[in-house]
């Protein structure tokens, strides 16, 4: 992966109108998520399956989830400093990982991190 950031913070109100609504949503307790990105350096990545949330590392290595990636997998990458951003400025207890019809969005109180890229071809 090349060194760029990954991500944009919007308000919740601004995602829903510009991605609409959120189709599948999973959520993770925000102390959970905090440690699970100690696990990864600058990138993080995200798929829902079925109704479960699993998160990747950057070296596409599980570190939240019991999947294991398909050649055909795409995963949503984000900077890990977006997902510590949107999880501090929410300050909520909880943190939700979406599906909206064609984005994946993290949102934590009315804040949310948009604009992930896909794996791949950005991994």
């Amino acid at each position: 992966m090349s060194s760029k950031e990954v991500g944009k913070i919007v308000t919740k109100d601004d995602a829903d109108k510009l991605f609409g609504q959120v189709l599948k949503s999973v959520k993770l307790d925000t102390a959970t998520s905090k440690a699970i990105l100690k696990n990864t350096n600058e990138y993080v990545m995200f798929k829902i399956v079925d109704n479960d949330l699993a998160i990747f590392s950057e070296r596409n290595k599980t570190i939240y989830g019991n999947y294991n990636t398909k050649a055909e997998d795409i995963l949503h990458v984000f900077s890990k400093s977006k997902v510590e951003e949107v999880i501090n400025l929410g300050g909520q207890a909880d943190t939700f990982f979406e599906m909206r019809k064609e984005v994946f969005s993290i949102t934590n109180g009315d804040v949310t991190v948009e604009y992930a890229q896909p794996c791949p071809p950005f991994c």
